[in-house]
């Protein structure tokens, strides 16, 4: 079953920023569709309800990585509720299994308990784990990675 997601109640500059190069903005137009590319893309006028300058704008690195993320820590939507524990798992996770994400420098980011915050609305299909699911899961999976990467 695919990933389904839904970012309306996302404050739109949190889910999306602008982009200003000529030659994306032209391929993204090429496209004729937005769910052709990974991650989804605006083309906002004057009129525009976000209240945000006109332009073309695609979704944030950040936003896509915790839509993915959803699968992981078994929590299938940020809420004013259940951010924290996002977070939280999402932590666990990063800090034995590495950074989902990386700086132009190929640095691991690791993500900020402000940045999971900012994306509550964010909701997807993915499967709710308990806390006991998903601990077992978590560690299942780091220990079946390191026997696999230890060398005879």
């Amino acid at each position: 079953m695919p990933l389904t997601y839904d970012l309306r109640d996302i404050p739109f500059l949190a889910r999306a920023e602008r982009i200003t190069d000529e030659e994306d903005i032209a391929t993204l137009r090429r496209s004729g569709m937005p769910g052709f590319f990974a991650r989804d893309w605006y083309d906002l006028g004057p009129d525009n309800k976000s209240g945000v300058e006109p332009g073309v704008y695609v979704q944030t690195v950040t936003c896509n990585a915790l839509i993915w993320a959803t699968m992981a820590v078994g929590i299938h939507a940020i809420t004013e509720k259940s951010w924290k524990d996002f977070y939280a798992r999402l932590a666990a996770e990063e800090k034995l299994f590495g950074a989902r994400r990386r700086t132009a420098d190929g640095e691991p980011l690791f993500f900020t308990a402000d940045e999971v915050k900012a994306h509550i609305g964010l909701h997807t299909n993915a499967s709710r784990m308990t806390d006991a699911q998903w601990r077992k899961r978590l560690l299942e999976g780091f220990f079946r990675d390191t026997l696999r990467n230890i060398e005879d």
